[in-house]
């Protein structure tokens, strides 16, 4: 026995070279183990393994592996890269729960210092430090070394490979500016946009939310480059969330309603969802009855800004008497392109009139 032993048994005290076995933080050497662990079958697979006498219901090292998750992200983990006191995390989330250390050519603290043999780091570098020499590649738009020079501008190590051969995708067969060995730019925003419909569409409520979402990002996939819907996407998801919580039947969902619901800015700022909303009849309103209903609310604000004040009856007077001329015109046949006193007339007329009467 090694005068320098570092483990203890756990069971009868003795110092230890080799720990036999593990088991809930106890370490055993070799006779304790053989004569405390008996055999029992794993509830997961039926493998036969030992427990401390023989203990159960309990899970093998594989299958026990299998089942464990990501404790920051949730993904499936069963290769660890961090092991914490509440369970492990992925290789993408460990950088999170490590302590910060000093890099050795800044000196500044950060959770991202590695050693990069192969970039010649052989000591615990930041990630500013490391990537103080990159360029950004001419060719595929990614941050890594320069490899040479295409046309005067400093490509990376795999563009410089192709040696000015335009790329290929191999995945769309199309030629375009590379995202990776496997696909183009244009393939990789694709599947982003296909995950944000995905996404978007599981955190509604409504199935016919849930429709409306997938159809209109499809829809939108078609009409502008896939990079723009995959950032915009997410942002319309919140819309269609917005728009859910009004009914569960969408042709109960008026234009008033809408109007109420976001005003005349979130209208303007929501006008691309809530167009398609609109021209696929998915709600029982028109585009012509939204404009009505955010012009009647315009009237409402004005009127009620006046409340209390000398000119209020006069104001609400003089609306009254402007929706009976609006309504005479109509009876008239002035109606449609050919309207007069139309409701945007009738905001513009008494946002007028109270500006000068409370000077």
């Amino acid at each position: 026995m090694s005068a320098e032993s570092l483990h203890t048994c756990g069971c009868c005290g003795r110092a230890m070279d080799k720990v036999q076995a593990r088991f809930d933080g106890v370490e055993y050497c070799a006779p304790c183990y053989w004569r405390e662990f008996k055999q029992t079958i794993c509830i997961g697979c039926g493998k036969t393994l030992r427990t401390p006498g023989g203990r159960g219901p309990v899970l093998c090292k594989r299958c026990w592996i299998g089942d464990r998750s990501c404790v920051r992200c949730g993904k499936p983990t069963p290769r660890a890269s961090f092991t914490t006191d509440v369970g492990v995390a992925c290789a993408s989330c460990a950088k999170f729960f490590k302590p910060e250390m000093p890099c050795s050519l800044c000196g500044k603290l950060s959770r991202y210092v590695t050693r990069d043999f192969k970039a010649g780091f052989a000591e615990p570098t930041c990630q500013n430090c490391r990537n103080r020499h990159n360029i950004t590649c001419a060719s595929c738009g990614k941050n890594r070394p320069s490899a040479g020079v295409s046309d005067g501008r400093p490509i990376c190590a795999r563009c410089f490979a192709r040696q000015g051969r335009e790329f290929i995708c191999p995945a769309c067969g199309n030629p375009g500016r590379p995202h990776s060995l496997g696909r183009c730019q244009d393939c990789y925003w694709r599947a982003k946009a296909r995950q944000a419909i995905a996404a978007g569409a599981a955190g509604l409520q409504q199935v016919w939310a849930r429709e409306a979402y997938a159809a209109f990002g499809l829809r939108l996939l078609e009409q502008i480059p896939a990079q723009r819907a995959a950032l915009r996407l997410p942002r319309y998801a919140a819309f269609f969330a917005r728009v859910e919580s009004l009914s569960e039947n969408p042709s109960r969902i008026t234009a008033t309603a809408i109007a109420n619901l976001l005003g005349g800015k979130g209208v303007l700022h929501h006008r691309i969802p809530l167009g398609f909303l609109l021209s696929e009849a998915i709600i029982a309103s028109t585009a012509a009855e939204l404009s009505d209903a955010l012009e009647e609310s315009r009237h409402t604000r004005v009127l009620a800004a006046a409340t209390g004040t000398w000119y209020g009856p006069l104001l609400g007077r003089f609306h009254a008497n402007m929706l009976r001329l609006r309504a005479r015109f109509e009876r008239r046949g002035w109606i449609g392109r050919r309207s007069r006193f139309a409701l945007r007339t009738i905001s513009l007329a008494l946002a007028a009139a109270s500006l000068s009467a409370a000077r």
